[in-house]
């Protein structure tokens, strides 16, 4: 198999994972089970950046050749954390809490936790 037959295989792969962990996600949210909520959205983000890294690996190697400044041939650069996904998170956590009244900070704490120890 070669390196990019290689490349697209895990691409596939880590996105199936990522679309099983987000319905897995769905399913454990309308339950109402907020523990297992938290864990299922643990999960869900450690598939994306799992899919992400992969991703990028496939966009590197096909974009070897091109010409020096093409915006596509540099290294894609991905921060450990950032305050979008913080906020996506504590937005999914405030949503499996039914939507609690006077949770956001505790939330926001909760969902930074998650963001780091998924990106580390």
């Amino acid at each position: 198999m070669t390196v990019k037959q290689e490349l697209w295989r895990e691409y596939r792969l880590t996105w199936d994972k990522f679309s099983k962990q987000l319905e897995l996600l769905q399913s454990v949210a309308e339950s109402g089970d907020r523990e297992s909520a938290r864990q299922a959205l643990l999960e869900v983000e450690q598939a994306r950046l799992q899919h992400n890294t992969a991703r990028d690996r496939l966009a590197q190697h096909l974009s070897e050749g091109l010409p020096a400044g093409h915006p596509t041939s540099q290294p894609a650069s991905q921060p450990a954390f950032d305050e979008h996904r913080i906020r996506g998170a504590a937005r999914m956590i405030w949503e499996f809490s039914a939507k609690q009244q006077n949770t956001a900070e505790a939330d926001w704490r909760q969902a930074e936790k998650l963001v780091r120890s998924v990106s580390a």
